[in-house]
């Protein structure tokens, strides 16, 4: 009995969710839509945006698949990733994708 307690404690799980995949960016109107395919166990997703070359900031979503931004002025580009969340603890980030609002 004493060597399952001894295998037991040394087994780590994570729980925490997968990065999301898929994730993709489009210019809808004058703002950009990110959209990602879910990760199981995922209880909420936090995308962290910049616009050029500025600050991240990130955003604390629910349980959902998809975000639209600001809106855009023309001749700038928005920078984002998400990740994924649960109480167990939080994904890598995707790769930054961008989506830029071209001067017309």
């Amino acid at each position: 009995m004493m060597a399952l307690a001894a295998i037991l404690a040394s087994v780590s799980v994570d729980l925490s969710p997968a990065t999301p995949t898929n994730f993709t960016g489009v210019l809808e109107g004058n703002s950009a839509r990110f959209n990602w395919s879910g990760s199981s166990g995922a209880t909420a997703y936090r995308i962290r945006h910049r616009i050029g070359t500025g600050n991240h900031i990130e955003v604390l979503l629910g349980n959902v698949n998809t975000w639209l931004s600001q809106v855009l002025l023309q001749g700038t580009c928005i920078i984002a990733a998400v990740r994924a969340e649960n109480s167990f603890g939080v994904s890598h980030y995707t790769t930054e994708v961008s989506v830029c609002r071209p001067v017309i």
